[in-house]
């Protein structure tokens, strides 16, 4: 078992009955979940909150990996399979700046996601109301954001809910970051200068000024330090 206190891949994989679970046709047998989370601690919560809930039906396993590459990588063996629910729960980080670039990063990849898992979900340490439209200024309407701290019951409801009884709320943005518009965020997000990212992209300085200011005003920011004060922590009840 690996240290706890480090950062590396941390895989757990019970899976008592997935592969022999029977049932009757056209029902789901299975269920495989990915839990992202940076934290190894954060991973072993999650992994104990979700393995055992009583209503979970079926055969299981349930992963936790420290990246959404390795979370893709992992459920590629199950993505032809019409009987197993696929579902990725990402755990935002609780620092603004690490959250917003761990969703930019979400939704880049989502086109691979939505192939691979029926249901995408965010836990959030932030105010969910505040997450959702930028959710869906990234692309992202249909990813599900449940409140990080609710109680282990209410959380394994929210995150397991069925395809067919889930549906995400959607927000009131009317129109989505690009494809460049997403990477010059994220990339400033992570400190990469404007002339470090022309020169990468082998575009103009203006270029990458005009993409990061159209995708702020999407988002509703005037500049990155206003972007990073969208995330308001979740109010204590």
């Amino acid at each position: 078992m690996a240290d706890p206190q480090s950062n590396r891949l941390y895989t757990y994989d019970y899976a008592p009955g997935l592969a022999r679970y029977t049932s009757a046709p056209g029902e789901a047998h299975g269920w495989f979940v990915a839990c992202v989370d940076a934290c190894s601690y954060g991973r072993m919560g999650l992994h104990s909150a979700l393995k055992h809930p009583p209503f979970m039906e079926g055969g299981k396993r349930v992963v936790g990996v420290s990246s959404l590459d390795e979370a893709l990588q992992m459920t590629w063996p199950y993505a032809l399979d019409n009987q197993i629910v696929r579902c990725l729960v990402v755990r935002l980080p609780s620092l603004t700046r690490e959250a917003l670039i761990a969703l930019l990063q979400l939704s880049e990849v989502m086109p691979y996601a939505a192939e691979r898992y029926h249901q995408v979900v965010v836990l959030s340490p932030f105010d969910v109301a505040g997450v959702q439209p930028l959710l869906t200024a990234m692309g992202m309407a249909n990813v599900r954001i449940v409140d990080a701290r609710l109680s282990l019951p209410a959380l394994c409801s929210a995150v397991l809910a069925t395809p067919e009884e889930w549906m995400a709320e959607r927000g009131g943005m009317s129109h989505e970051l690009t494809e460049h518009e997403r990477s010059v965020l994220r990339q400033t997000l992570q400190f990469r200068s404007v002339p470090q990212q022309a020169r990468t992209r082998q575009v103009s300085v203006k270029t990458v000024y005009s993409q990061r200011f159209s995708a702020l005003m999407k988002l509703g920011a005037q500049d990155i330090r206003s972007l990073l004060t969208l995330l308001a922590p979740t109010k204590k009840e």
